[in-house]
């Protein structure tokens, strides 16, 4: 569909093609006067290929002085071009009655002006034509999100909607629709109805249809003209009065199953003439009564209602219904995952975890670093690779295929150890890179070893590798892996063990970690508030060079010299510990809760913080209250998504934040006080409140450090300095 202002322009190619027409180029021009500088392009793109049509036929409302406009002196060079390439024919129509009459005919044969003048008495092939193109199933269906489905105004469940007002894109398009309306009207009354006082939509988003028919049937002399009104589709269904037989035409936008065009009929006590659909599937019940059927092959799959979640579909504009928001409060019974947060606990003096660090290998900073080389050292994982090693180890394993990584290498040189000690010969250790049929004995036992393992696509790459050279028994051994979801490590797992000879393939790990790449974000976010020099020197050049597993958070106290400490009884450490600054084994828990909630299913899914629905999912503001210590509210801050701090929607959890940070800002230079670290999110708008919160958190840390000269007061003021202006609407999420 192409179209120049005050034009509609499409392809028609006839079921019964005519000689010298089989491939006609339609251009329909709104009723009005002609702007004669846009038929030069106008006639150039109707034109142009890659398929040139056989034929050009420009059909005007009325006399407008199209075929005027076309013999003018300006547009001769225009015409010339058409000279031997193919005929250009004028009709002007007569919209009711419907009549046509040759204006204008260039290039055409006699034959040819009788065949179309013939073709155009008609309006039952270019006028669906015309249709077809303007509602584009491409354009007018929106499918739902894998997942989901929608919850349409019928309450109906469907994976997909009709939008037909996505179709109407410009007036001539919408006044091609009106005429098409008028035809109909004029075919189920065999005239302009003389009694029709009333247009009713059932959305505004169609009403420019309403208003362009009005015009149409003004310019046929229509005896009446009607008013345009809106019943709201279903929602105002049974509001309207029923309006006398004869006297109304309802256009309805869309609709898949027809369902309003019966209901109306039904409830209204009207015939199928008193409305009409736009669009909607040609193998729909009723569908002979709408302007346009879509093909049935545009229609998508439906979702299994068992594993699609609902999008209501409501209101006068048919938008997508937000639901009221939700927050969720953190609890041991609903989100405790002792299975993949234990190891944080019980490593916690091994000092193997960090964040917003990199290894020598990727330079990928990761939102949860394990340090590979101190893995090796730990008692714990030494036991468990003796232990459970000789168990799945295959008699002959013959070669040792390690991930590119110093500790993998060592790694692999105690596997072949243990192997030689359980009668395995001629053991040969080597890099995974480079591997084929060459270097590969084809059946003998392998064993795949990575001591840490992200999105695994070293081990992916290695598997694809092996498929072509290998097909005996495999054992993939890793360390420890972080991902993002329990499926993500599934999926991991099942590509591993795909195998087109059944090889016998085992995954045996030590670990999983669940984590986000928010936290890597959340550092990122903070680095780019010093941009100068200030206060915070030291802390930026921690987190360029990577910073400490002890100095992951913003440090406390008058000096800025008291790092975030654990006490006891951290609720998702069931173990004692004594007190000291876990700081990365904390962010490692609470980022594991967290990512477990967003994407594992819980017993409850009124904890999950995640929604089916379309709806707002946030972090309680009383976690804050209820996780009071310091460390423990910046792994918060730090571990979550922007939106699930977005307060902005919420005006109670909005004020509750301000109350907390209002006090907060009272004690800021307390040692183990989060003060810093509540700030950075609010300057990078990681946690955002109501504008009207916000000044009242900005103005207590004002007053707070008027008095104080201590380091804590200084970097306080660089960041009250660095606080981007408030947004006062939710953004989308």
């Amino acid at each position: 569909m192409t179209s120049q202002p005050g034009f509609f322009s499409f392809r028609w190619r006839p079921d019964r093609p005519m000689a010298e027409a089989e491939d006609i180029a339609v251009v329909f021009k709104v009723p009005g006067a002609v702007d004669r500088s846009v038929l030069p392009d106008l006639l150039e793109t109707v034109c142009q290929g890659p398929v040139v049509p056989s034929a050009v036929v420009m059909l005007q409302c009325g006399r407008d002085g199209l075929v005027e406009a076309l013999q003018a002196a300006p547009l001769q060079n225009a015409l010339a071009r058409f000279n031997g390439r193919m005929p250009l024919v004028v009709f002007t129509i007569q919209p009711a009655p419907y009549a046509v009459k040759l204006g204008m005919a260039l290039g055409a044969s006699a034959e040819l002006k009788h065949e179309l003048t013939t073709r155009f008495m008609s309006t039952a092939g270019w006028l669906p034509a015309g249709l077809a193109a303007i509602f584009d199933p491409k354009t007018v269906v929106v499918a739902a999100p894998y997942g989901y489905a929608f919850r349409k105004p019928s309450n109906e469940r469907s994976s997909y909607f009709i939008r037909a007002e996505l179709g109407l894109s410009n007036s001539a398009a919408v006044t091609f629709v009106a005429f098409a309306i008028l035809q109909r009207l004029v075919r189920d009354y065999g005239r302009i109805p003389p009694a029709l006082r009333l247009l009713l939509v059932d959305t505004m988003n169609v009403a420019s249809t309403a208003f362009a028919l009005r015009e149409m049937l003004s310019l046929a002399n229509a005896p009446t003209v009607p008013q345009v009104e809106s019943f709201h589709s279903y929602g105002g269904l049974d509001e309207i009065a029923s309006p006398l037989p004869d006297t109304s035409l309802c256009i309805v936008s869309a609709s898949s199953s027809m369902n309003l065009h019966r209901k109306w009929i039904r409830e209204k006590a009207l015939s199928a003439r008193d409305i009409v659909t736009l669009v909607t599937f040609a193998d729909a019940e009723d569908a002979q009564h709408a302007l346009h059927g879509l093909p049935t092959s545009a229609r998508p799959e439906q979702s299994p209602p068992s594993s699609a979640y609902d999008i209501r579909i409501a209101g006068e504009y048919f938008f997508p219904v937000m639901e009221q928001p939700r927050k969720v409060l953190l609890s041991t019974t609903h989100h405790g995952c002792e299975e993949y947060t234990r190891s944080f606990h019980l490593l916690r003096e091994r000092r193997l975890f960090s964040a917003f660090r990199a290894t020598a290998a990727s330079g990928t900073l990761r939102s949860l670093f394990i340090d590979a080389n101190a893995l090796l050292q730990t008692p714990e994982f030494q036991n468990w690779i003796d232990t459970m090693v000789p168990q799945l180890l295959k008699a002959g394993t013959a070669q040792i295929l390690f991930q590119d990584d110093r500790a993998s290498a060592v790694l692999a040189q105690h596997v072949a150890y243990i192997a030689t000690t359980r009668g395995c010969t001629g053991m040969l250790v080597r890099c995974a890179t480079g591997i084929d049929a060459s270097n590969v004995d084809r059946n003998a036992p392998i064993v795949c070893v990575a001591a840490v393992v992200g999105r695994g696509n070293a081990l992916l790459s290695l598997s694809r590798d092996l498929r072509n050279c290998h097909v005996g028994a495999r054992l993939y051994l890793i360390g420890m892996q972080v991902a993002e979801s329990l499926e993500q490590v599934r999926t991991f797992d099942r590509n591993l063990k795909h195998s087109s000879h059944e090889s016998p393939i085992d995954v045996l790990r030590r670990n999983v970690f669940l984590s986000s790449e928010t936290v890597t974000d959340s550092f990122r976010q903070e680095l780019a508030l010093y941009q100068e020099p200030g206060p915070l020197d030291a802390r930026r050049d921690s987190l360029l060079r990577g910073p400490k597993a002890d100095e992951l958070f913003l440090p406390s106290g008058p000096g800025m010299d008291d790092a975030l400490v654990l006490n006891v009884d951290f609720a998702f450490w069931r173990a004692a510990y004594d007190p000291s600054a876990y700081q990365a084994e904390v962010l490692g828990t609470i980022a594991t809760v967290l990512q477990n909630a967003r994407t594992s299913p819980l017993q409850s899914p009124l904890q999950q913080l995640r929604s089916p629905l379309l709806m707002h999912v946030a972090l309680d503001p009383e976690n804050f209250a209820r996780f009071n210590e310091g460390i423990i509210q910046a792994a918060l801050l730090r571990a979550a998504l922007p939106s699930e701090l977005d307060y902005r929607g919420d005006a109670k959890a909005s004020n509750y934040m301000a109350t907390l940070l209002t006090r907060i800002a009272i004690r800021f230079d307390a040692p183990q006080m989060a003060s810093l670290e509540f700030l950075v999110a609010l300057a990078t708008q990681r946690m955002q409140l109501n504008a009207a919160d916000a000044t009242i958190v900005r103005d207590a840390f004002h007053r707070a450090i008027q008095q104080r000269t201590n380091p804590m007061a200084g970097a306080v003021r660089c960041l009250l300095d660095a606080f981007a202006p408030t947004q006062p609407n939710r953004r989308a999420f």
